[in-house]
């Protein structure tokens, strides 16, 4: 969770952490991040919990936790009216129908828009899936909800289950941040298996869409799974042997390289894997959105927030994308969608994904 505030919240945001029991409480006020370099953001990232709540789902408060949330956005001058609140929650039972009501009327007392990540969530094998009964608040509030599965090895987790909750906290910030701000794109993200290559190898692109920096980042589970050898090859040929470059943040299990300027084009990458065999290494690479370029991608569905009964051939889902440089669409635009089903299958492999050419209606819409 400390990325997402010390590395990807966009400048000029306010900031505050509440976390919930049986009642919430405030560990961190609302906070203003006025720069890339604020320290602020290491406070604010410091406070933030390591571990998810070991109290039971049937003893948690979330309408305390949205309540204390009000209060603490009420302390500024601007208030906590069209304010939106990330909730993190396992998920693993659901939430009391009154409850959740009381929470969607004082959403929309404030106006408010509640972005859900249910984290971790178990996958009980053969039993039937549990509902947290958050989708109408998701619904009424307008927000999204992301789900990050519980794919630990007995009391490890796994690296792959703190990536996916970075990611879906990027996606809740990228999600409502303005418009004109240079908000984090994940350009690249790759997940390597480890007991199997000592070499992890791949590529990715930066284009006129992106800010001039990238950021290269290894995320581990235990540092002696990185070994000594993170190299990076620029689109001219030129190769970054980084151990003179590379930095390290601890807090967010990180070593990360600084490509300032970088080269517009295909680089590629080669990272000494010397994980166990299950965990792994993930790679990503992330940079500042151009704003003056002027590219805007939206992607929707048409199931909205709804429960998608996957078992009902009648009620597909459709899935849309829209492609804008500036107000003009892009026409013949190829966009790809991946499709990634949660959990694992019986074997404890992670399933396929699907990829899926999305149509070109001729207007640039897909």
């Amino acid at each position: 969770m400390r990325r997402v505030v010390v590395y990807d919240v966009p400048d000029g945001a306010h900031i505050g952490v509440v976390t919930f029991r049986s009642v919430a409480s405030t560990v961190a006020p609302l906070t203003y991040i006025e720069s890339e370099d604020s320290d602020m953001r290491q406070r604010v990232g410091s406070s933030l919990p390591r571990n998810p709540s070991t109290v039971p789902e049937s003893q948690k408060c979330l309408l305390c936790g949205l309540q204390e949330a009000v209060r603490v956005l009420d302390e500024d001058n601007k208030g906590a009216d069209g304010a939106t609140i990330i909730l993190v929650t396992t998920g693993s039972g659901p939430a009391p129908r009154r409850e959740v009501d009381e929470m969607i009327t004082l959403s929309a007392q404030r106006n408010l828009r509640i972005e859900v990540v249910l984290y971790p969530l178990t996958e009980r094998r053969g039993a039937a899936s549990a509902s947290h009964g958050l989708e109408p608040l998701v619904e009424a509030t307008h927000g999204t909800l992301h789900t990050v599965m519980d794919e630990g090895v007995g009391n490890d987790s796994k690296v792959k289950m703190m990536v996916a909750l970075m990611d879906a906290l990027l996606a809740a910030v990228q999600r409502n941040a303005p418009p004109s701000s240079s908000s984090t794109v994940l350009v690249h993200s790759a997940d390597y298996p480890g007991g199997i290559a000592s070499m992890s190898d791949g590529s990715f692109a930066l284009d006129s869409s992106l800010g001039p920096d990238a950021r290269f980042s290894v995320y581990y589970y235990d540092l002696n799974h990185v070994g000594n050898i993170i190299q990076l090859t620029a689109p001219s040929g030129h190769m970054i042997a980084s151990v003179n470059v590379q930095e390290e943040d601890g807090d967010v299990n990180m070593i990360f390289v600084n490509l300032e300027k970088a080269e517009r084009g295909l680089w590629a990458y080669s990272v000494e894997n010397r994980a166990d065999s299950h965990q792994g290494l993930y790679v990503q690479v992330t940079a500042k959105r151009n704003s003056s370029s002027g590219l805007n991608v939206r992607l929707w569905t048409s199931s909205g927030s709804r429960t998608i009964n996957s078992s009902d051939p009648s009620s597909p889902v459709r899935l849309y994308a829209e492609v804008k440089m500036g107000v003009a669409p892009v026409m013949k635009a190829r966009v790809v969608a991946k499709l990634q089903r949660l959990g694992t299958n019986t074997t404890g492999s992670n399933y396929r994904p699907i990829y899926l050419d999305l149509w070109d209606n001729g207007i640039g819409g897909k």
